[in-house]
């Protein structure tokens, strides 16, 4: 397993520190699998034996093997950041733009390594299945939340957007069932609510599915589905370009698997269109 997906498959509680430090290893994978000891605690402002305990907690021996692994995957792909180095070296007089968009481009390019076709399916006949769709997403997020709501009811499926937290989330999920889907982003951190939300969902008996950066891997509880990928190194932009292919994506894949709904919901969507246009 590579050190992500321990992280994702560890069943216990993750610590406010042992978050910092994943994220410290995880934001820049080549930069944190070089870290000592002592510099890795720096980052993280922790202590160093925290970054030991966290360590052991998952399962190595110590903070070296945590270490050794990461630097195992580290020469198994060339980030994306080196990629995008690499061919801007070579760009005359390179502008914001041109580097934004050559970020972009490794970014999308990494992301089959990090979610598979199988996934997609898994994730796509989920939301097929679901009685009711309801997409959770703030800061950021939020665009992603009402564009693939909007979305997923166009292509003919229930699909509620929320956005509350505290007792207000209370509202939104009174009609919850176990039928339902939940679908929720989680961008650098999780954001306020989430993870209340993952919590109710699985005590419901409920499904849910997070589309998410490395973030996605320190959720607890963890969501059924998790669809995680890169969203650039630090230093990069951190767009919303990744999460927002995932989604078309998504949409792609629900309108192959669905037996025409989908495709009938939009002639459909057309047909009301040109009526109400007149």
């Amino acid at each position: 397993m590579t050190f992500e997906q321990v992280i994702e498959k560890f069943p216990g509680r993750l610590t406010k520190t042992d978050r910092r430090i994943i994220d410290e290893l995880l934001t820049n994978p080549r930069e944190g699998a070089l870290l000592s000891l002592p510099e890795i605690a720096n980052r993280a402002d922790a202590h160093p034996t925290s970054a030991v305990r966290l360590a052991q907690k998952l399962g190595y021996s110590g903070y070296p093997e945590l270490r050794s692994q990461l630097q195992s995957e580290m020469l198994d792909v060339l980030p994306p950041a080196e990629r995008v180095r690499a061919r801007l070296a070579h760009m005359e007089g390179p502008s914001i733009l041109s580097a934004l968009v050559e970020s972009e481009i490794a970014a999308l390019q990494d992301l089959p390594r990090k979610i598979s076709q199988d996934d997609i399916e898994t994730a796509a006949r989920a939301i097929i299945r679901a009685r009711r769709i309801y997409v959770f997403g703030r800061n950021h997020a939020a665009t992603l939340k009402q564009l693939l709501t909007l979305r997923l009811q166009r292509s003919g499926y229930l699909a509620t957007a929320i956005d509350k937290h505290g007792k207000e989330l209370a509202d939104e999920l009174i009609d919850l069932r176990e039928t339902d889907l939940v679908i929720g982003f989680a961008f650098t951190k999780p954001p306020e609510g989430l993870e209340d939300l993952l919590r109710y969902t699985q005590n419901a008996g409920a499904l849910s599915m997070i589309v998410s950066d490395y973030t996605g891997a320190t959720l607890r509880p963890n969501p059924d589905i998790l669809l995680a990928a890169s969203r650039g190194e630090r230093g990069e932009s951190q767009s919303l370009t990744v999460p927002l292919a995932v989604c078309n994506t998504l949409i792609l894949e629900i309108s192959r698997l669905d037996d025409g709904k989908s495709l009938t919901s939009l002639e459909k969507l057309n047909e009301l269109e040109e009526t109400f246009a007149k």
